[in-house]
């Protein structure tokens, strides 16, 4: 496969999922991490405000294809107004009195993450 193959396939794979409209990167001429990690954005008809506090997931998996799964390429997280990294110590349940930091901690532990 050539460069420009790779680039047109990735990219016409991104236009196959739901609501991708735009796919704004260069894919071509994309920094790859050592870690082999890159990022490009695509546009999605939502407006901010309409996912704060809403839970996520993106995932390279066609969700009616068969059950999902979690694995290396699946991203999960919750999209959250904070005052700045690491500042929000709201508790998650106050009967531990955990605060969200300890909580994920604990559930890095058990492999839930």
């Amino acid at each position: 496969m050539t460069c420009d193959s790779c680039v047109q396939a990735v990219s016409d794979s991104l236009y196959q999922l739901k609501g991708i409209t735009k796919v704004d990167a260069n894919l071509k001429d994309q920094l790859v991490s050592v870690e082999g990690t890159a990022s490009a954005f695509l546009n999605h008809p939502f407006q901010i405000w309409e996912i704060i506090g809403r839970a996520m997931v993106v995932s390279k998996q066609d969700d009616a294809a068969a059950p999902l799964k979690n694995d290396a390429d699946t991203l999960v997280g919750v999209v959250a107004r904070s005052a700045g990294m690491w500042d929000n110590d709201k508790t998650v349940c106050s009967c531990t009195g955990k605060t969200l930091w300890e909580e994920r901690q604990d559930e890095v532990k058990k492999g839930m993450l």
